[in-house]
């Protein structure tokens, strides 16, 4: 299995410097985030050997299983590499390798990814896999629990209808996709018409903050992520079609959460390209809404791997400390970037809602819009002006500004205009009080 480096071409830079993009332009960004992943995984055995780490020789074992895999089913190696708790594990593998900082990675886990990818092509096999705490996690199929603490040596055997997996003189049945029973937990898939994300709820990888994850979701709360699903779906297909067709090329996989008392609490990270991690979902609407919002983020995350928007601080510049109409607190430049990129789906995600509700709800739709085209192209002003951009960052930062200008003389109901600045008036008077001027 080969590295293959990848870059985006200046016409996708230009569709995304928009706030869209389209499926083409986001597939393009999940080819370079696949060849990342595939990076690191081959710069991890080499790692491994430079610093002759006693996992070396397993990892180099696993990744040429993964090669021999990958010969005779490029795709199901190619799912594998992409799934996002495999780009967070190979990250920090990676730097525990080359820049020792106290955390430490064991690159043996290599062969749990070799072995899922020979799982999902039914390709047989014998290797030895690490074990923690009696758990092995194939990434992006389930995990076998119930083993011996440490390593254990697995054998797939391809069978009709299943995988068996022997670990000594235990055979557990493995279904991908289906199935709890025997030490088996699978990673579900939950299905909407032409998109199928996995719902992760084992991997401990699965995401970078593990106090806000849920445990494994019962069949009723599976049932219900589903129903919610469809029905955003539904919305993003009627009104929506290129906040779907991104969706739909960047995001394969959903991170349960813990949510708040009212509504739905989503984010993403940088090194997770493909996951959200979603609270469950009150409403259609409202998970139709939040991945507009983190599609954004996704975009905005795999574009800052191949190019550098933000330069460096230098002891000349301000504090780095900007308001966010957005958020309480704050925030670095980087964050100023993120939200505004973020907030601008947001404002695009109304621009075309809010002709489809009715009532007060009607009213919220535009209240939400204007907030969010004024307050993301506040934030673009900003970013202009803070000195921070490299040229592409410029660049890119215009191309948002203009769209955000553009929108700034469509129509909104008046009573809905103002009581979007009254909200806005107060979240800025607030942010003053508690942490002081805003610089102009």
């Amino acid at each position: 299995m080969q590295p293959d480096p990848h870059a985006i071409s200046d016409e996708t830079f230009g569709r995304l410097a928009t706030g869209s993009g389209g499926r083409p332009a986001v597939e393009e960004l999940a080819a370079t985030q696949h060849s990342k992943n595939r990076l690191l995984l081959r710069s991890i055995v080499e790692e491994a050997s430079a610093v002759r780490n006693a996992r070396a020789g397993l990892a180099a074992e696993a990744y040429a299983l993964l090669s021999e895999v990958e010969r005779r089913s490029p795709r199901d190696v190619a799912d594998v590499v992409r799934h996002p708790a495999v780009g967070i594990w190979a990250w920090r593998a990676w730097r525990s390798l080359t820049r020792p900082d106290g955390v430490t990675e064991d690159p043996g886990r290599l062969a749990a990814i070799a072995m899922a990818a020979a799982v999902r092509s039914g390709t047989a096999c014998r290797i030895g896999v690490p074990s923690p705490r009696g758990m092995v996690m194939l990434p992006s199929v389930g995990a076998v629990d119930g083993l011996a603490d440490g390593d254990v040596e697995l054998e797939a055997r391809p069978e009709p209808g299943a995988v068996h997996l022997r670990a000594g003189s235990r055979t557990i049945p493995v279904t991908v996709g289906t199935g709890d029973t025997g030490g088996w937990h699978a990673i579900r898939p939950i299905q909407a018409p032409g998109f199928a994300p996995l719902l992760d709820d084992v991997d401990p990888y699965r995401y970078s903050v593990p106090d806000v994850l849920l445990p494994r979701q019962d069949a009723g709360s599976v049932s219900t992520w589903t129903r919610r699903l469809n029905e955003a779906w539904a919305i993003l297909n009627a009104e929506h079609p290129s906040v779907r067709d991104e969706v739909a090329a960047a995001i394969t996989t959903f991170i349960p959460i813990r949510g708040p008392m009212v509504g739905l609490d989503s984010a993403s990270a940088r090194d997770a390209f493909g996951a959200i991690a979603v609270s469950s979902p009150p409403s259609g609407l409202s998970l139709a809404l939040a991945l507009a919002h983190e599609v954004q983020h996704a975009k905005l995350n795999a574009l800052l791997d191949v190019m550098t928007l933000i330069r460096r601080r230098v002891d000349a510049d301000p504090p780095d400390a900007y308001y966010a109409p957005w958020r309480p607190d704050r925030r670095p430049i980087s964050g100023l970037l993120q939200g505004a990129y973020a907030f601008m789906g947001v404002a695009g995600f109304w621009s075309r809602q809010r002709w489809q509700e009715r009532g007060a709800s009607g009213f919220q739709a535009h209240v939400e819009f204007v907030r969010w085209r004024e307050g993301a192209y506040q934030a673009a002003e900003t970013l202009l002006g803070s000195g921070r951009l490299t040229a592409s960052g410029a660049e890119f930062v215009q191309g948002l500004h203009a769209t955000l200008a553009h929108w700034q003389d469509e129509p909104v109901d008046l009573a809905a205009r103002a009581e979007a600045h009254r909200i806005a008036d107060r979240h800025r008077a607030t942010s003053i009080e508690q942490h002081g001027p805003i610089p102009s």
